[in-house]
C-alpha cells in the first residue's frame, strides 16, 4: 500500500506550506505522473483538492467526485491538480464541472494563487500555469486520470510509457 508521509523539499527536509488552505489535499492511488512529455510528469499519484468545507482526517478515504483539473508546471515538472468535490458533500453545491465554480465562487482562484506561491518561502520561483490558468473540465480531468491510471500500469509491470 501507500504510506502517509510527509511532503519533503527536494533537499530531504519537511516541507512547510506558507499561507492558509482552506481545502482538504490529497492523492488518487493507482495514478503515476511518469517523466515524459513537455514539461515532464512529477513522479507522483496524481494530486486532489477537495473543495468541500468538512475537515478530513489525515489519512481517511475520502470518495471524491471530480469536477475539473488545473495544469500546474511546479519547478519545471507537470503536476496536475485534480479538483473534485467529496461526494458526501456533492448536493451541497450543486456541481458536476468546474466551470459551475467559475462562475460563482473565488475559490478556484484561491487554489490557483497557493499553488503558484507555495515554495516562494523556499526560495524557489512562482510557479506557473498552462492552459492561460484555465481549469479543463471534468470530462478532460477523467482522461487525465485514465492516461495516469495507465502511466502507473507500467511502473508496476516496469515499462516506462513514451
Amino acid at each position: 500500500g501507500h504510506p502517509i508521509i510527509r511532503d519533503t523539499t527536494s533537499e530531504g527536509l519537511p516541507r512547510s506550506y506558507s499561507g492558509v488552505t482552506y481545502w482538504n489535499y490529497g492523492m488518487l492511488p493507482q495514478t503515476w505522473e511518469a517523466p515524459v512529455g513537455d514539461p515532464p510528469g512529477d513522479r507522483d499519484p496524481l494530486d486532489i483538492v477537495d473543495l468541500g468545507t468538512k475537515i478530513r482526517k489525515v489519512g481517511e478515504i475520502v470518495p471524491v467526485r471530480i469536477i475539473g483539473a488545473l495544469p500546474l508546471v511546479d519547478t519545471g515538472e507537470m503536476d496536475w491538480k485534480l479538483l473534485g468535490i467529496a461526494e458526501d458533500e456533492c448536493d451541497q453545491f450543486d456541481c458536476d464541472d468546474v466551470y459551475h465554480l467559475l462562475e460563482n465562487t473565488n475559490v478556484v482562484s484561491s487554489v490557483k494563487d497557493f499553488f503558484r506561491l507555495y515554495k516562494v518561502a523556499e526560495g524557489k520561483a512562482r510557479n506557473e500555469f498552462l492552459n492561460d490558468g484555465i481549469p479543463l473540465g471534468r470530462e478532460e480531468a477523467l482522461g487525465i486520470i485514465r492516461e495516469m491510471h495507465e502511466h502507473w500500469r507500467c511502473l508496476r509491470a516496469d515499462e516506462l510509457p513514451v
